[in-house]
This record gives C-alpha cells, sequence and structure tokens, in this order.
C-alpha cells in the first residue's frame, strides 16, 4: 500500500500489519500524515492496493476541498434616512446581525441608551436579528459616534457610525430644465438636479410632482454619486424623466434634498412657466397637446390656450404692420 500525492510515491505514516477478521479475510490500513497547509493546496491525493496473490491493483481517489476559516455571523449597522429624519423630526438607526440568540445594545458618545424596537426576520432560508434605536434630528446632529453592540455565546461584535464625518459643507443646487429643442421634439423630457460641493457624502434626494390639485413624491429615475474624500467635496446628478404633454400643460417639478450641514429640507422648483422657449417655429402648437390622464385640464385652459396663439398672431401682425410703415417711410424719405 502506498499513497501517491501530484506524482510522487509517498510511504505509510503508520504502517499497519494485516489483522484476521476471523471470517477468512484481512484487513490492512495505510495513514498519510500531512500539514494543513498542504491540504488547502486543493492537490489530489490517491491510495494504490497491490495485492500479490491476485496481483489486483486498486486506486483510491480523494480530492481536497481546502481548509476553509468558519464563516463570521455577518452583523452591519444603517443610519436613517435623512429625509424621513427632516421630514418627521425622528428617524431609526437599524443594527442586523445573524445571531439570532444574541443581545443588543446601543451607545450614544459611550452612553448607553434605551434599546429600541426588536424583531427576528426570515430571509432567504436565514434568521435575522434586528434593532432599531429611535433619534431625533437634534441627537443625531449632536452626535459624535453611535455605537451598536452584539453579544452571543458564539460571537462579540461592535459596530460603529458617525453622523459627523468630517467638516460639514452645505451643497450647491441646479435645477436644469429641458431645453427648447428637447421640448419641441420629444415626448419624453429629462430634467436634472445637480448637487454639489456637500460633505459628508450622505445626502437624501427626492423629487415632488406638483399640480392645482395634487403634490406627489417621486422617485428620480437615475443618479451619479462621485465623493473626493481627500478635498472632502461630494456631488451627485438626479435625473427625472416627465411626459412632454404634462410639463407643458404647467405641471411643477421641484428637487429636494436633505443634508446635515442644512436646517431643513433645500429645494428647487421648475415648471414651463419659469423657462423661455417657442416651438411654432418648429411646426408644434402647445395648446394641441394635452394628457387625457390630467382632470384639471378644463375649458379654462382651452381658452387660455386660444388666447396665448390668439397673442402670438397679433404681436406678429403689430410686428409686420410697424415694419411695413418703416420701410414705406424710408422710401418716401
Amino acid at each position: 500500500m502506498q499513497w501517491t500525492v501530484n506524482n510522487q510515491q509517498l510511504s505509510c505514516s503508520f504502517p499497519s500489519s494485516p489483522t484476521a477478521l476471523g471470517d477468512g479475510r484481512f484487513q490492512q490500513s495505510c495513514q498519510l500524515v500531512f500539514r494543513a497547509a498542504e491540504r488547502s493546496m486543493l492537490k489530489p491525493y490517491t491510495c494504490t492496493v497491490t495485492h500479490s496473490s491476485t496481483k489486483m491493483i486498486l486506486k483510491t481517489v480523494l480530492h481536497s476541498t481546502g481548509c476553509r476559516e468558519p464563516a463570521l455571523p455577518s452583523a452591519y449597522i444603517q443610519p436613517p434616512s435623512l429625509k424621513e429624519l427632516f421630514m418627521n423630526k425622528s428617524a431609526s438607526v437599524m443594527c442586523k446581525t445573524s445571531l439570532a440568540n444574541a443581545s443588543i445594545n446601543w451607545t450614544m458618545d459611550g452612553e448607553l441608551v434605551d434599546l429600541g424596537a426588536v424583531r427576528m426576520e426570515q430571509l432567504n432560508g436565514s434568521t435575522w436579528l434586528q434593532s432599531w434605536l429611535q433619534v431625533n434630528l437634534s441627537e443625531w446632529n449632536s452626535t459624535e459616534t453611535v455605537r451598536c453592540q452584539i453579544k452571543s455565546d458564539l460571537a462579540e461584535n461592535v459596530l460603529g457610525i458617525s453622523p459627523k464625518n468630517g467638516s460639514l459643507k452645505a451643497p450647491t443646487i441646479y435645477l436644469l430644465s429641458p431645453s427648447s429643442e428637447e421640448i419641441c421634439r420629444n415626448q419624453n423630457l429629462t430634467l436634472h438636479c445637480a448637487v454639489k460641493d456637500f460633505y459628508p457624502g450622505e445626502v437624501s434626494i427626492w423629487w415632488q410632482e406638483k399640480t392645482a390639485q395634487t403634490e406627489v413624491d417621486i422617485l428620480a429615475d437615475d443618479e451619479n454619486h462621485n465623493c473626493d474624500h481627500n478635498s472632502q467635496q461630494c456631488s451627485v446628478i438626479s435625473k427625472l424623466e416627465v411626459s412632454r404633454s404634462r410639463w407643458i400643460l404647467g405641471t411643477s417639478y421641484s428637487c429636494l434634498v436633505a443634508h446635515l450641514s442644512s436646517e431643513g429640507i433645500i429645494a428647487r422648483s421648475v415648471n414651463v412657466q419659469t423657462e423661455s422657449w417657442h416651438c411654432s417655429v418648429l411646426g408644434i402648437n402647445p395648446c394641441s397637446i394635452r394628457d387625457d390622464s390630467m382632470d384639471d385640464y378644463s375649458e379654462l385652459d382651452d381658452a387660455q390656450c386660444v388666447w396665448t396663439t390668439v397673442s402670438t398672431f397679433i404681436a406678429l401682425f403689430l410686428i409686420t404692420l410697424f415694419y411695413s410703415g418703416f420701410v414705406t417711410f424710408i422710401k418716401v424719405k
């Protein structure tokens, strides 16, 4: 009996003599001892048995699966939503662990605080333990570090989060409306909200659509977030796609930003009345565009559109009349 590893023949580490089983059969073992570091190399081990009487050769191959460290329990801490914190003046910090039988304690700047709500959750076949710590806006702004302490018989873990990670820099916000060409040529328009030069990078951005009757919060279609921690400057560009019909009918859109450097929510708004454009040169009549899903499109809107068209023609007529008179005056003179 012998072992073969990487085409190298090895003798038994602890050879044994054949042992009679009592029924005419015998057994013999051959053990191979190796270092744990060698097992992690994922190489095959071949045991070869040669029986001299029958001239039979038997081979068995064992494949190493490597040595893996036991997986550590998963745990993470999640800061509160700045949108919820600014709008409701309070929000929850969440601590989550896969140690179902653990205990969770909270500290703020080293001081033990009351435990928030705790519940068990089943996720993808695994059991998670979650805890929430309720904080208000003033507490969150004045606290240096919030820690979640997780203890169990298997492990102990401390997770921390710092609301003020560096100096506070207020954001500069630009709300860019669609260009005249985009309004006149495309059925869907894109609004851009550029939030620049703020720090730290935690920021909440959402959009709001406002008509005469409703005011609805809507999520952005896309966000591009960049942060330079060396210069402590971050920027986000949030995009929102809207229909041209709702835009032309006067729906207002606002970009709202919540950041710890500000005492409240910062808003920038835009609608068709804040922009200067005209589609008549491209063959589009704004009054012919209507969104049937809007209930506020009434006879008054029709009258306003008619007056817009009439006033345009009156202005063009007066300009033509003035120009003709001026030319006639020059010729007579």
